[in-house]
């Protein structure tokens, strides 16, 4: 697949969806080689799975105006979070 590398790649897409079984806040991310999903207790877990991802890419995340051309890859990962406190 191309944009891919040993343990890591650029998901060709990002899926979000509200699942009730997880608590208020709380968010799992998941990035393969075909996709990256983002799965949140509501709205608000959805959004920390959004800066979750955001944070795991390179530093052009970041930037306005990315440096670099190249397609933005990311560890294949497996993240579960929530808040310890309501």
């Amino acid at each position: 697949m191309p944009g891919c590398s040993r343990g890591s790649c650029a998901p060709a897409s990002l899926r979000r969806f509200v699942a009730s079984s997880l608590r208020p806040e709380a968010y799992r991310l998941t990035v393969s080689a075909d996709d990256a999903e983002i799965v949140g207790g509501d709205e608000a877990g959805v959004f920390w799975g959004r800066q979750t991802l955001r944070q795991i890419q390179s530093l052009d995340a970041f930037r306005r105006a990315p440096i670099a051309r190249e397609p933005v890859t990311v560890p294949y990962v497996t993240v579960h979070d929530a808040p310890r406190l309501a």
